[in-house]
């Protein structure tokens, strides 16, 4: 969503996080980073100056690896080489995720960036943490879009119980406004896994859809509630969902989001009604599998993520 966002000259994105002390993820990012700024859409280029690709060094570094994201990083075609270039070999080639959002922030208009979290909160955490933190993301961002929550019935939401503590530090302290994608639109708006290989067979190696077979059998529906937090954050002059009225979210010990509406509350949340669905899930495919041109060049609005 991202990268077909900024090859339609919608957003610039400057840099790319994982929360997760794991290389395999970061491969994974800068695998895909490199694949959409090929001279040409799905060119995977080597010798050009990448994208960087933060990586917590928070807690202990894990060498988990999952089947999905290794369908990608080793593929390999008949000749037995790698279908896509191996990068990022050891942590050293991976940046700083503070610094790295810090400088991107302070490289935006006033008021332009918008910060995307669909993982932990532990990067934006240490931004915050720095003496100047705070300031830049007040002056710089124009919203926080966070992929976590739940604000209707069902289950806790599992990436909001793993730290609990850590998003309401997030939610108190982040200085401008903040905006929430719960599960429940994950379960409204799922992305039509089918359209997925019949809208990308423009390239014959895809990582995005490398990783998406590898996880289940196809076809299959795919939670959305990230592409929403996107979608929403680039283009909330357009009315792909409804917004909550200000409020506050808070978060109880067990992870469970609960949301209380003030005038002056800093917090909202998307809600998806019934009659939205069909132009959201278009926007969603028609954006996910477009084959995007080469990178534009420096200048425009820009997102950091």
């Amino acid at each position: 969503m991202l990268f077909g966002l900024e090859g339609r000259q919608r957003i610039r994105v400057p840099s790319i996080s994982t929360s997760r002390f794991n290389l395999q993820a970061a491969r994974f990012l800068d695998l895909v980073a490199r694949f959409y700024g090929g001279e040409r859409a799905g060119d995977v280029v080597v010798n050009r100056q990448p994208l960087p690709i933060g990586m917590t060094a928070s807690g202990q570094q894990t060498s988990d690896r999952s089947p999905m994201l290794d369908a990608a990083l080793l593929k390999t075609a008949a000749d037995g080489k790698p279908v896509y270039p191996r990068t990022l070999t050891a942590f050293n080639d991976t940046a700083d995720p503070v610094a790295l959002i810090r400088n991107a922030l302070s490289a935006q208009v006033d008021h332009n960036a918008v910060v995307v979290v669909a993982g932990g909160p532990v990067n934006l955490l240490g931004v915050i943490a720095r003496p100047d933190g705070r300031d830049w993301a007040h002056r710089k961002a124009r919203v926080l879009s966070i992929a976590a929550g739940r604000f209707a019935a069902g289950p806790v939401d599992p990436i909001i119980r793993r730290d609990a503590a850590g998003f309401r530090t997030l939610l108190a302290e982040w200085p401008s406004l903040i905006v929430m994608a719960g599960n429940e639109l994950s379960e409204a708006l799922p992305f039509p896994g089918a359209s997925l290989e019949s809208g990308t067979a423009w390239a014959p190696h895809h990582p995005i859809v490398d990783a998406y077979r590898a996880f289940k059998s196809m076809p299959y529906d795919a939670p959305s509630r990230t592409l929403a937090a996107v979608l929403h954050a680039v283009s909330s002059d357009q009315p792909y969902f409804d917004l909550s009225p200000p409020g506050t979210i808070a978060i109880a010990h067990d992870g469970r989001t609960t949301f209380s509406p003030s005038p002056d509350g800093r917090h909202r949340y998307l809600i998806a009604r019934p009659d939205q669905k069909e132009r959201v899930l278009q926007v969603y495919v028609e954006i996910v599998t477009a084959q995007p041109p080469p990178r534009p060049g420096r200048g425009g609005p820009r997102a950091a993520a």
